[in-house]
């Protein structure tokens, strides 16, 4: 993280937690945080963590235009998700949205089949999902640089990739 989206990062936590310091009897119960929050694959526990605490301090902002549960708990609305993860967007770039729409789709393909824990080869990518060679290469490139693969092996005898967690 570069010294400037840090600081940027400080300041929004800072808010977030002043917010929710200064109202503490409301409690918030986030409905669509399943729709909006990125795979912890593609975002770092900080990132995650900020956008759950963005999402409550902007519910206690708008705390009289919220339902409330029976038990007294307001509920988040779509639109604190989405004011939340623009906010982060701006500061933190998440891979899930500095990825083209081919990329993600292989990650995500490449994350379902092979998972965590099994390692696979360029060419196997090639052959089963008839992706021409160079832009296969391409996108393997970005994922590693992303830090999202660990390649393993060396370039005489070929990588071995595996997602990281």
């Amino acid at each position: 993280m570069e010294i400037k989206q840090y600081c940027a990062y400080d300041k929004l936590l800072q808010i977030a937690l002043l917010i929710i310091e200064i109202n503490p009897k409301i409690i918030v119960v986030n409905t669509f945080e399943n729709n909006y929050l990125p795979p912890k694959t593609l975002a770092n526990e900080k990132a995650i963590e900020l956008f759950k605490l963005l999402v409550q301090a902007i519910t206690i902002l708008h705390y009289r235009q919220r339902e409330k549960t029976a038990e007294g708990k307001y509920l988040s609305e779509e639109e604190d998700n989405t004011t939340a993860l623009s906010l982060l967007q701006q500061i933190l770039p998440l891979p899930e949205f500095t990825l083209c729409e081919s990329e993600l789709m292989l990650y995500k393909t490449l994350y379902e089949v092979y998972g965590t824990e099994q390692g696979f080869r360029t060419k196997a990518i090639i052959y089963k999902r008839y992706y021409k060679p160079e832009t296969t290469k391409r996108i393997i490139k970005k994922l590693k640089q992303m830090g999202l693969l660990k390649a393993i092996g060396n370039r005489y005898k070929g990588y071995e990739y595996f997602i990281q967690e």
